[in-house]
């Protein structure tokens, strides 16, 4: 997870000396770059409720990634692209499978295979 975090940060123009990490224990890291990166990472919440309290607002000023999101069902609600992501066939590899919530995550996501397919990473569209 961080280590596709890290590839959103070099992306968004973050500093590539910058050390992006997991934000475990202090849950959220900001990251400036062209557009800034809020960095969330909710499994250390006691109660998934608490997910309202954080800083949402300021968040959506730039790109937010949320570690652990499935805690939150109040996600569901919101327009956004979900990662899903499991084992690979080989140790270091995964796979990525996304999910699509709202008319505006269409088009992001639209921009994100188009930013694949320039690039070149394998990808399997269903």
């Amino acid at each position: 997870k961080t280590t596709l975090t890290r590839g959103i940060a070099l992306g968004l123009g973050v500093d590539p000396a910058t050390r992006v990490v997991s934000p475990t224990f202090v849950l959220l890291c900001i990251y400036s770059g062209r557009i800034p990166l809020f960095h969330y990472d909710i499994q250390r919440l006691p109660d998934a409720s608490e997910v309202y309290g954080l800083d949402w607002d300021t968040a959506s000023q730039g790109v937010v990634v949320v570690e652990w999101g499935d805690r939150a069902a109040g996600f569901k609600g919101l327009c956004h692209l979900e990662l899903q992501m499991s084992p690979g066939d080989r140790p270091e590899s995964r796979r990525l499978c996304w999910v699509i919530h709202g008319d505006r995550s269409k088009t992001w996501m639209d921009d994100v295979l188009q930013s694949f397919a320039r690039t070149g990473p394998e990808t399997e569209t269903p």
